[in-house]
């Protein structure tokens, strides 16, 4: 009896100690504000001792079939280690067949960091399996998260103490949006936006997405008055402060979530005879509606009015002269210039310099240091003359098309095993987006046993739901949109499964949904 109680006690304390890691996260990667006092960071041993040594926890105190699942694990982690080994020692041989300046340069400890990272948020989809994480402890890791996030965003905002999301600390709050010209180049609207004091606004940014259509649920279902506004008021304070945030993934999202729960639930009324509930879709239209008025004068979209602005003038500039240029650029190559040549280099810098010009919003950092046009200038001019202008408009777009050019020069092998993270990483050019970025960085074999599993799991989650009528409920829509939502924000705008932040989450929220699957518990 007493060894029960005892088992019973550890498993407490792991529930436990597993959700307050979840919801205190944002709170603990704010040590790098300390990290030049500290020997090590707190969140380095969180992510790389305390969360593994959770999961092998978790899996000798709830495990019921052990032997089978250490099998199968074992020769998961068998495949994965002999992979990580042949990767290494491809990667950093990459540079035999393939040409990278001197600041690109492997290092095997960053590529097993990163390979980690990856992986250990991914058996958090079985822990929270496991350990059969409640609704309830999700609603609270939800509502804590939000908390902790939002409303530091705002207060920061409006006493204007926090860092820019951007630039430096923020230079106005909410309330000088509207009076503010931001045409008006000093006056940048990256400026205004306010990330408090967290180290990674985008990523926080998508934390929030993901939470919001959770928040919304939990709102909807709450029938006792004085939680209800208390939810209502942080669902408002959270909107607010995705605007101050002044991502793109947070500022579009604040007013896509509403409307699409809101469509959702109409849907559901039709399908499913869901009771028409008057105040969520009252709630859910006036969150939308104020967040379209906020919209025109939020960092965010201001950015990118000026950004189409400058595309627009630039564009009409470079597409004048392309034309031209790209002529005599081909009459002018078909001359006997042998690649690798003095005479062949020489020539492209001479031609890139007098067309630089024309390579339109890049940042010169790009192509003066990073990747110097003075080592490879071939790879500038046919960046400048193979691409429209509109193709090649931004840094993502650079980083895909620089990626692209290095995956062609690769072999068969490399392709299968991956150039490397830390390479591109290290040399300041790397696609910040998920799913291409571990694909080109861990090819073929790395894509499939790392990143794959996660696109497996959301497709599990989504099969289960549209196969059986049962469970086309509101809940399910909900948690679906949170996952989802975070899956094409990281696609989109990438350090999503590469920051903990968020791949934990995800991974919970996936676990609770097969654990509810399985035990065929569905929404009445």
């Amino acid at each position: 009896m007493l060894e029960n109680i005892g088992k019973r006690i550890n498993k407490d304390y792991v529930y436990l100690l597993t959700a307050a890691i979840l919801m205190l996260f944002p709170v603990i990667e704010l040590d790098y504000l300390f990290a030049d006092v500290l020997a090590i960071r707190i969140s380095t041993i969180v992510k790389f001792i305390v969360l593994p040594a959770l999961i092998l926890i978790v899996f000798l105190l709830y495990e019921k079939n052990k032997k089978k699942v250490f099998i199968f694990t074992l020769i998961y982690g068998v495949i994965l280690g002999l992979y990580y080994l042949a990767h290494c020692k491809n990667a950093a041989k990459i540079f035999e067949t393939i040409f990278f300046p001197w600041n690109f340069y492997f290092s095997d400890y960053q590529e097993l960091v990163y390979l980690l990272t990856l992986v250990i948020p991914l058996f958090y989809i079985y822990v929270a399996y496991a350990i059969d994480i409640k609704e309830k402890t999700i609603a609270m890791i939800t509502m804590v998260t939000s908390v902790l996030i939002s409303f530091p965003i705002l207060i920061g905002d409006l006493f204007c103490f926090g860092y820019s999301t951007y630039y430096q600390y923020t230079r106005g709050n909410i309330f000088t949006w509207f009076k503010n010209d931001f045409n008006n180049y000093t006056r940048l609207p990256k400026y205004y936006s306010s990330k408090f004091f967290f180290e990674e606004g985008n990523t926080i940014g998508i934390v929030l997405f993901i939470i919001l259509p959770l928040l919304y649920y939990f709102f909807y279902k709450e029938e006792k008055k004085k939680p209800k506004i208390m939810l209502g008021v942080l669902i408002f304070v959270q909107t607010i402060s995705m605007f101050i945030l002044g991502t793109r993934i947070s500022s579009y999202g604040a007013i896509l979530v509403p409307a699409v729960l809101f469509a959702g639930y109409i849907a559901l009324m039709l399908i499913k005879k869901y009771q028409f509930d008057k105040i969520f879709l009252c709630f859910t239209s006036v969150l939308a509606i104020i967040s379209m008025l906020i919209l025109p004068y939020s960092p965010a979209y201001q950015t990118q009015n000026i950004g189409k602005d400058d595309i627009s003038f630039i564009g009409s500039e470079v597409d004048l002269q392309h034309a031209n240029h790209e002529m005599l650029l081909r009459e002018i190559s078909e001359k006997d210039l042998k690649p690798g040549t003095p005479e062949y280099l020489n020539f492209y810098i001479y031609y890139f310099e007098n067309n630089a010009f024309l390579i339109g919003l890049t940042p010169p950092i790009y192509y003066t240091s990073w990747y110097d046009y003075r080592q490879d200038p071939k790879f500038w001019v046919d960046f400048i003359f193979e691409y429209e202008f509109y193709e090649r408009v931004n840094a993502r777009q650079l980083e895909r098309i620089f990626m692209d050019y290095k995956w062609d020069q690769t072999d068969t092998l490399t392709k299968v095993l991956g150039m490397g993270y830390s390479t591109f990483m290290n040399g300041s050019i790397l696609w910040e987006k998920d799913f291409g970025q571990q694909f080109y960085t861990f090819g073929y074999l790395g894509f499939a046993l790392i990143m794959v599993p996660y696109l497996a799991a959301l497709g599990y989650c989504i099969l289960k739901v549209i196969l059986d009528k049962k469970r086309w409920t509101f809940k399910n829509y909900c948690f679906l949109l949170g996952i989802g939502f975070g899956y094409v924000a990281g696609y989109v705008s990438g350090h999503t499964f590469d920051q903990f932040n968020t791949s934990l989450l995800l991974a919970i929220l996936i676990g609770y949904m097969i654990k509810e699957f399985r035990s065929e518990q569905y929404e009445k």
